[in-house]
C-alpha cells in the first residue's frame, strides 16, 4: 500500500517562515516534518508514498535524493498551479497507476500541523 501525501499548499498562517521554506520542511527536534511522515508510514507497514506538491518542491526532493528509504519508494508530483485537495489527489492518479497496482491511502499534513488541531495534541 503507498500513500499519497498532500504536501503543496503555501501555507501562509506560518509566515515568515514558510516565505523560503515549504511546510514539510519545517524542523521539528531537528527534522523536517516530511521525515517524520515518511518514518511513520514506514512504520505503519506502508511500501511507499507520492508527494503531491506545488509550493517549493525542490527543498523536499533535494532532502530525500540522497537518503536511503530501505526499500520505501517516493514519487513526486508537482502540481504546475494549486489545484486543491481533489485536484492534488487526481493529479497523483498517473503516477500511483503506472506502476503501482496496490491499494492507496491519503494523508493530509495539514490535519496534523494547523493551529486549530494543535489544542487537540
Amino acid at each position: 500500500m503507498r500513500a499519497v501525501a498532500l504536501i503543496g499548499g503555501k501555507v501562509t498562517w506560518l509566515r515568515p517562515i514558510t516565505q523560503t521554506l515549504p511546510k514539510s520542511m519545517v524542523p521539528l527536534r531537528n527534522k523536517p516534518y516530511v521525515q517524520y511522515m515518511v518514518d511513520t508510514r514506514k512504520a505503519a507497514g506502508l511500501d511507499g508514498a507520492i508527494f503531491a506538491m506545488g509550493y517549493l518542491p525542490d527543498a523536499i526532493q533535494r532532502y530525500f535524493a540522497d537518503q536511503d528509504l530501505d526499500g520505501f519508494s517516493l514519487d513526486y508530483v508537482v502540481e504546475e498551479r494549486p489545484l486543491g485537495t481533489a485536484g492534488g489527489i487526481k493529479n497523483a492518479e498517473g503516477t500511483s497507476k503506472k506502476d503501482h497496482s496496490s491499494p492507496q491511502t491519503v494523508t493530509c499534513s495539514r490535519a496534523s500541523t494547523s493551529p486549530r488541531s494543535s489544542k487537540h495534541m
